[in-house]
């Protein structure tokens, strides 16, 4: 399956990001969506978390449009990152977003598949070599692990057993491109480990095409229950001002950073904690900020549950009711913070 590099065939979709690349979501899954099929295959069945890309999937709702500040710097750096090695080395043939089609059903007969990549550089020798460009303060090793599940696909439909990971180390401040804060990692895949993810895509697609014929016959009824909800949420978008909406982008641009401080700061706190700990100071400042080290030990809590679940009657005494005010919970979604 994989073999010297040679290029395989695809059809090129014009422009990067654009609609044409959109509309590839209904009735195709591309790259972004080898992570969920996968965690179908793992779980072994469709989840409600997966519904929303399987009613896009189905036409039921449309793939979402919206751009925030951040994806519009994505898109920016992945452009000037393709023209600067597009200059770079003028003699090389250089191609962004060309779409790879599984042509010979490696993934399924049943689904269409397809895989947009960043970057294709092609030598006058015929070889080509494939990039994903990622925006992101996070390590390289760390985008290696998120992404696994997309680098492979790309690899698989575009026949080839390495890639190259772009990692641009974006500073979120508004600086120009830089090309010193590009990285390069070659990643190389066996073919035990490609064949490996072939199988749990191909379990994936399966479960998902027992699913769908299931919601088919009832007429989509769960699909259309979460489309509802959706629905909802895009009419009160509909409804904001749209100086509110540029206000929300920001504070989610926001939220993505104070999390990504966040990171940094408790392997800060790890290592300041381990250095007093080897040293043996107990007290330390630096500026505004006080240290102090606390051993370890035992700390006593009052088992809340227990008590109630042992003393149920007791426990009903002594809770008091109090009027709540409505109030707005905020997730920053991807495994991110609240507000």
């Amino acid at each position: 399956m994989l073999q010297d590099k040679v290029s395989p065939d695809y059809e090129e979709v014009a422009g990067t990001h654009k609609a044409e690349i959109l509309a590839t979501r209904v009735g195709g899954f591309g790259s972004s969506d080898a992570a969920m099929i996968i965690d179908i295959a793992t779980i072994g069945k469709v989840m409600p978390k997966h519904y929303k890309r399987l009613a896009i999937f189905e036409g039921l709702i449309e793939p979402d449009t919206f751009s925030t500040p951040a994806m519009e710097t994505g898109n920016q750096r992945e452009q000037e990152i393709f023209n600067y090695y597009k200059e770079k080395y003028v003699s090389d043939e250089w191609e962004n977003n060309p779409m790879y089609t599984d042509i010979k059903n490696v993934f399924s007969n049943e689904f269409k598949c397809f895989s947009h990549i960043d970057i294709v550089q092609k030598t006058k020798a015929g070889l080509h070599y494939i990039y994903e460009i990622k925006t992101s303060k996070d390590s390289i090793d760390l985008l290696k692990i998120r992404h696994d599940a997309q680098l492979k696909w790309h690899c698989i439909l575009a026949n080839d057993d390495s890639i190259t990971l772009i990692h641009y180390k974006e500073k979120h401040d508004g600086s120009s491109f830089d090309s010193g804060n590009v990285v390069l990692d070659g990643i190389y895949y066996s073919v035990d480990e490609l064949q490996l993810f072939i199988v749990k895509i191909k379990q994936g697609l399966l479960l998902i095409k027992d699913f769908l014929t299931i919601q088919k016959d009832n007429d989509y009824a769960d699909l259309r229950e979460h489309c509802k909800e959706r629905n909802a949420m895009i009419t009160l978008e509909s409804d904001l001002p749209e100086s509110i909406l540029k206000k929300i982008q920001r504070f989610e641009n926001y939220m993505i950073k104070q999390k990504q401080e966040e990171k940094e700061f408790i392997q800060v706190k790890e290592i300041i904690l381990k250095t007093m700990s080897d040293k043996h100071i107990d007290r330390w400042a630096l500026n505004r900020l006080k240290f102090a080290y606390m051993g370890a030990g035992i700390s006593n809590n009052f088992d809340t549950t227990k008590f109630k679940n042992d003393h149920p009657d007791l426990y009903r005494q002594y809770v008091k009711e109090s009027p709540r005010k409505e109030y707005l919970k905020i997730t920053l979604t991807g495994g991110g913070a609240n507000a």
